[in-house]
């Protein structure tokens, strides 16, 4: 009996829970539900998160333009420098060639012209220049020549204009003697260009060298003799080579 009241008060008492939980028999699910407000604030964030990005998107998407047009930019930049450039260069080549054209046309109209230094001549007057200036290189060389223009550069120097080259080989020939003058220092010169002054001037410089080594110099128009050899200007190189082998130099003229 003690087994079977206690089931039965088991029993029972589930009844009585059940009862009490749920008189109809059925279990009601309580349903909760958020509050507006907290939706629409979500929402709201969720919104404005959006548009930061589609904010970004419009950046990113104009940067990248920005980039593509920067890159443009400079490869137009590039092509540009590189024809101001070529265009720079084929200026330079052309002002050269002008400048080469001038010092010829100048060296043209000098190609019978002396440059007379150390003679004290008073008078102005071409005549009188003119006929001081023959008596001496008759004098001195011993040879007559006519003077066609003959003007003062200074107090001791002038520039004379021979009536032909021939003459004035002739002259640059015998010019030699004047340094046999006791008392006096009589110098025959060239009239030459600016350039042309730079050449023989280095030229020079390079023989005085050579005679302080002892060697027998004589320098030429563009050109120097060391003991029977004979040296000639490069102009493209710009410097003295040996006429035989053009692959030996002697010193290259630095450029300005």
């Amino acid at each position: 009996m003690g087994e079977s009241d206690d089931k039965y008060s088991t029993d029972d008492g589930k009844r009585k829970r059940g009862d009490n939980d749920d008189p109809d028999g059925q279990i009601k699910v309580r349903k909760t539900h958020k509050t507006p407000d907290k939706d629409g604030k979500h929402e709201e964030k969720f919104g404005k998160i959006l548009d930061l990005l589609m904010d970004l998107s419009l950046e990113v998407k104009e940067l990248r333009k920005e980039q593509k047009d920067y890159k443009n930019d400079i490869i137009e930049l590039k092509k540009e420098n590189k024809i101001l450039l070529e265009q720079n260069r084929e200026m330079e080549c052309k002002l050269e060639l002008l400048g080469d054209r001038i010092d010829k046309l100048e060296n043209e109209q000098r190609r019978n012209n002396l440059i007379v230094q150390g003679l004290t001549i008073k008078s102005e007057n071409q005549d009188e220049l003119k006929t001081e200036i023959a008596e001496t290189i008759k004098k001195h060389l011993g040879i007559e020549v006519k003077i066609t223009g003959a003007n003062k550069l200074g107090l001791k120097t002038c520039l004379v204009e021979l009536e032909n080259a021939e003459v004035k080989k002739n002259v640059m020939m015998n010019r030699n003697k004047l340094g046999r003058l006791v008392g006096e220092k009589i110098y025959i010169n060239d009239d030459l260009s600016k350039k042309d002054r730079e050449i023989q001037g280095h030229i020079r410089g390079i023989a005085n060298a050579e005679r302080k080594d002892g060697k027998n110099v004589k320098i030429g128009y563009r050109k120097l003799f060391i003991v029977g050899e004979k040296w000639v200007w490069n102009d493209n190189q710009a410097r003295l080579e040996e006429e035989a082998d053009r692959n030996i130099v002697l010193q290259v003229l630095p450029k300005n």
